[in-house]
């Protein structure tokens, strides 16, 4: 066996209260980092129900998101269209802009666009508004890195891989299935 492997023959019992994951592990021989945390027993996390607001319902890729969040168990407040004429997702409640009671802004928004551009252009919309809080959102399907570093408006989507080390900047979209590393 190679040296700072562990196998489930010589890895050592978990703490009390930790989950061990039956896979090797690589003992490096340093503690881990500060940013690492232990995942708690089942049993000890209390449930808890974030709340947001998806704004930008323009096109039809606000049902993916939209999918991502019930699989998150989150609570969407409500669905904000932006442009007059485009697209009506079917999704309630459902208002436009000038509807929107001045309450949501205090919520986390996602934006559930395709196009960077127009990422970008409808968070300066978002920040003009009041809204303070981009939420990331990451699909509970992805397998995301420990040391991933995952910054504010990020959405990823369904089946995504997220490598050691990767850095994934503010207001990025990975869609299904993507695969990225440092």
């Amino acid at each position: 066996m190679p040296i700072g492997i562990r196998n489930s023959a010589t890895r050592r019992r978990p703490e009390a209260g930790l989950q061990s994951t039956g896979y090797p592990q690589v003992d490096s021989g340093y503690p881990p980092p500060a940013h690492r945390h232990p995942v708690p027993e089942r049993n000890a996390v209390k449930s808890w129900r974030m709340e947001c607001v998806i704004y930008g319902v323009g096109s039809t890729y606000v049902h993916e998101v939209d999918e991502t969040l019930r699989r998150l168990k989150y609570s969407v407040r409500g669905y904000v269209s932006n442009l007059p004429g485009g697209y009506l997702p079917g999704l309630t409640p459902l208002v436009t802009t000038e509807e929107m009671p001045p309450s949501w802004t205090a919520l986390p928004v996602v934006l559930p666009l395709v196009t960077p551009g127009h990422r970008q252009t409808v968070e300066r919309e978002v920040l003009r508004l009041g809204f303070t809080t981009l939420t990331p959102v990451i699909d509970p399907t992805s397998v995301i890195a420990s040391t991933a570093a995952i910054s504010e408006g990020v959405l990823i989507n369904a089946a995504c891989v997220v490598g050691a080390n990767t850095r994934v900047e503010r207001l990025v979209l990975l869609n299904r299935s993507v695969s990225v590393g440092h």
